[in-house]
């Protein structure tokens, strides 16, 4: 409730506090403060209207701290438990929406955690290859160098001189066939040089057969280790090829797994959201029918209400002023009776006349009197019922005095005390 109606209530309780009867119609200027409260309630129900509204568009919006400050607005305006209802609903759809955002966030950081993963492992195959390309260019190297010795060492062989010792035996026995004018010497020398040299050629060309037999042994085997190795190089490759090919192809695998997961994940969280979505509009309509129909039966209460208030409202009038004719009448009646005594056989009789009131609100009325005897203190209390007003008599419409006064009936004075409804 706000401050404005808590006034007005304020205001309307002291005013009719002041009310010099108990129980009274209510006039234009109550009926017209009450109805300024009415307006006031509804004015409390359209703020709440519009800042439940705009909490709701906040929501939609996904700007949920402009939704939590028109909830606890809206919160400030409630005037009723439908109220209460829809802020509660509002409250819920306000949970609902935060928890779908967070949902998409989490969705979009594991996308950008497989995304990660799937470029490291780029990266790892990407560095394996270059480890790969480095040790081929490694043993392409390598096997450059063994050629160039094996050509040098076979040039080596093909360049070979004369000895120093030959060398130095033909010297000398060319000297000493200049000494002794002599060629004999030298040309022994040098036929046994070129013997020599023959064998050894010979030799050399055995021992050349024999390395080249042996060169080319040595070359079968390792033309048949380097093809071995070739073939082992190549079958690893091949392996190799066949594990990256494995690797790529799980890679692939999982990578389109991966893909036709976040689509699937993608696609029913599209068919959620559509789902809620949907829900959220059907719940919306079915809020609002639900707003609608209790703001219908709120009208309709209140009208209601309003009439009841209204029909109490005359018919207390309408017994109040029953009441206060009642009142009238019997006043009059106690203002107008006249009574007087009379000695019928011993006893002191009572009786008088009334005067003629209309309407006759009153159809029966008792007459309460007080008797005294004149100088005396003494009272005779009692009460004439079903007073009729036939005038004073000794039959019919009387009342006896009892106990009957000391004085004489004419030193007797009468009078009303006061007259009231038969049995009242």
């Amino acid at each position: 409730m706000s401050i404005n109606k808590q006034l007005w209530l304020i205001i309307l309780f002291n005013l009719l506090a002041f009310i010099s009867h108990p129980v009274m119609a209510l006039t234009d200027q109550q009926k017209k403060m009450l109805d300024q409260l009415d307006q006031l309630d509804q004015l409390d129900h359209l703020d709440f209207i519009d800042q439940n509204e705009k909490a709701n568009k906040c929501i939609f919006a996904r700007d949920f701290d402009c939704a939590e400050k028109s909830i606890v607005k809206a919160a400030k305006s409630i005037s009723n438990s439908q109220d209460k209802n829809e802020l509660r609903i509002t409250q819920q759809n306000l949970g609902k929406e935060r928890q779908l955002k967070a949902d998409e966030e989490k969705a979009e950081k594991e996308r950008l955690l497989a995304e990660e993963r799937r470029r490291e492992r780029l990266e790892r195959e990407r560095i394996a290859q270059q480890e790969y390309e480095e040790e081929k260019r490694q043993h392409d190297a390598n096997m450059k160098g063994l050629l160039a010795i094996a050509a040098g060492t076979y040039v080596g062989y093909s360049a070979r001189n004369y000895s120093p010792e030959q060398q130095s035996r033909l010297v000398e026995s060319a000297e000493r066939s200049v000494m002794n004018g002599n060629s004999s010497e030298l040309d022994s020398t040098s036929n046994q040089v070129i013997s020599e040299r023959q064998k050894q050629h010979n030799a050399q060309m055995q021992e050349i057969a024999e390395q080249n037999r042996r060169a080319a042994e040595a070359k079968r085997e390792r033309e048949q280790r380097e093809a071995e190795r070739n073939e082992r190089e190549a079958e690893r490759r091949r392996d190799a090829a066949r594990e990256r090919d494995g690797v790529q192809h799980l890679a692939e695998v999982r990578e389109q797994n991966e893909a036709d997961a976040l689509k699937r994940r993608t696609e029913e969280e599209l068919r959620a959201q559509q789902e809620r979505a949907q829900k959220r509009k059907e719940e919306e309509r079915h809020n609002q029918e639900l707003r609608d129909s209790n703001e219908r039966k709120r009208v309709a209460d209140a009208e209601a209400a309003k009439k009841k208030a209204e029909a109490a409202a005359a018919k207390l009038a309408e017994q109040q002023a029953e009441k206060q004719a009642r009142e009238q009448y019997l006043l009059a009646m106690q203002s107008g009776i006249r009574l007087g005594v009379k000695n019928c056989y011993g006893q002191y009789e009572v009786g008088g006349t009334k005067p003629k009131v209309k309407p006759e609100v009153v159809p029966c009325i008792d007459v309460h009197y007080r008797a005294r005897c004149e100088g005396s203190a003494v009272n005779y209390d009692g009460v004439h019922k079903n007073f009729i007003g036939f005038d004073v008599g000794c039959f019919g419409d009387t009342a006896t005095i009892s106990p009957k006064p000391a004085c004489p009936v004419n030193q007797l004075h009468v009078e009303v005390v006061e007259v009231r409804t038969c049995g009242g």
